[in-house]
């Protein structure tokens, strides 16, 4: 009983080291960027990727390029330059590869439950959930915007798995 209970406070402590640590990080107004990018804090700078590597409990990246932007994203946050990273979201993520006993590749695809992603769905000024659309020669692509916190900093991704990019036969 008494192990446990110290467990427990050491595990409690060691969160609340973690949750202070992140408020002075994220609160720091001296850092690097605002003293030699101060401009910058009125229009950020926005990256644009494929894939961001930032977690794996964000799946959305297979490799280098997608580690290098994240890499990018969290390297901005800890100089304090603003930057929106802007990607894509992949609700099925990235396939996990293996090997086969044959030596031959194995793909392992999943679904993501957006529920418990560390992302929310961005929402417009009244509240509704925030659409984009681009226009291409032969239609229109919706996509609905996710958004998460890296730092200091925001990425959002776009996802198109909307009623409207999907052909009325497949409805």
């Amino acid at each position: 009983m008494l192990e446990a209970k110290t467990a427990e406070l050491a595990l409690d402590a060691r969160i609340s080291l973690a949750f202070h640590r992140m408020h002075d990080y994220l609160s720091m107004r001296d850092t690097w960027g605002a003293r030699h990018a101060g401009i910058l804090c009125a229009r950020p700078v926005l990256y644009f990727s494929a894939e961001f590597g930032l977690h794996e409990s964000l799946p959305i990246y297979s490799g280098g390029l997608g580690v290098l932007a994240g890499d990018h994203l969290k390297a901005a946050s800890d100089l304090g330059v603003p930057l929106v990273g802007i990607g894509l979201f992949y609700a099925k993520g990235y396939f996990r590869q293996r090997l086969d006993k044959d030596g031959w590749q194995q793909e392992d695809y999943f679904v993501s439950d957006i529920n418990k992603l560390p992302m929310n769905r961005a929402v417009d000024s009244g509240g509704k959930p925030l659409r984009v659309s681009v226009r291409t020669r032969e239609s229109t692509i919706c996509a609905e915007v996710w958004t998460a916190h890296v730092g200091r900093n925001r990425l959002l991704l776009l996802d198109t798995t909307v009623p409207e990019n999907t052909p009325d036969d497949q409805r």
